[in-house]
């Protein structure tokens, strides 16, 4: 007579159980992640808008294209960066 065999433990909740300080170890890694590289976009987004404190971040335009054109009329020689614009 052979005994039952139990199926082979898996699945998230048995990993996160089984490895829970791998885990929280890694939280301080993600967290100065999330902190130094996605935070610095909301300065990346304002840097391309004329900013209007009334308005507000969103009700904004979005200059990006104009100030675009400015660098490669300078980089073209324009000194005034009109030759695009």
């Amino acid at each position: 007579m052979q005994k039952a065999s139990r199926p082979a433990k898996s699945g998230f909740v048995w990993e996160m159980k089984h490895n829970r300080t791998l885990y929280l170890m890694c939280v301080p890694g993600l967290l100065l992640l999330l902190a130094f590289a996605y935070l610095p976009m909301g300065g990346m987004y304002m840097a391309f808008t004329k900013f209007n404190v009334v308005d507000g971040i969103f009700g904004t335009p979005f200059v990006a294209i104009t100030a675009i054109g400015c660098w490669i009329g300078w980089f073209l020689g324009d000194v005034d960066g009109m030759l695009i614009a």
